[in-house]
């Protein structure tokens, strides 16, 4: 069976247009791919290892989200510094909070972003030092310098 953009009573409604009535100006999958992206934590939506991770609507795919009658799959790339239990739980929270979203939320979190964490040091901490490569280890000894 192929993915595809689909309603299903009361799932996918806008609030402000009464209840029961389809989202006019944003599918489903874009209105959870927004709530996602607004986490703190959140580096961008994934498509799987193979791309299969996503929403086929007409002439084009919401990468990152599944939506099934049976429930939501979400699948993110995480920011450096957050922890993933804490974050998977706020993603599902945030998708639960889209109107018409679809239970139960399964989150994957397919990666870390790999840009440098900035330095957290406060002006005030000691310098750090770097360790040296031998020496500073168990069974290693420091390198012998060179005498003239």
């Amino acid at each position: 069976m192929t993915e595809q953009s689909f309603r299903v009573p009361g799932i996918g409604v806008d609030p402000g247009a009464g209840a029961g009535q389809p989202l006019a100006e944003v599918d489903l999958a874009d209105a959870v791919t927004s709530a996602v992206l607004d986490v703190d934590g959140v580096a961008s939506m994934h498509g799987g290892i193979f791309g299969e991770a996503a929403t086929y609507l007409p002439g084009r795919r919401v990468l990152g989200v599944r939506i099934r009658p049976t429930g939501t799959e979400v699948n993110v790339v995480a920011e450096p510094g957050y922890p993933l239990p804490a974050l998977a739980d706020r993603i599902r929270a945030a998708v639960l909070g889209v109107p018409g979203a679809v239970a139960p939320v399964d989150v994957h979190i397919d990666g870390i972003e790999d840009h440098p964490v900035p330095d957290q040091r406060r002006p005030d901490d000691p310098p750090t030092t770097r360790r040296s490569p031998a020496g500073d280890r168990p069974g290693t000894s420091p390198p012998e310098e060179a005498t003239p």
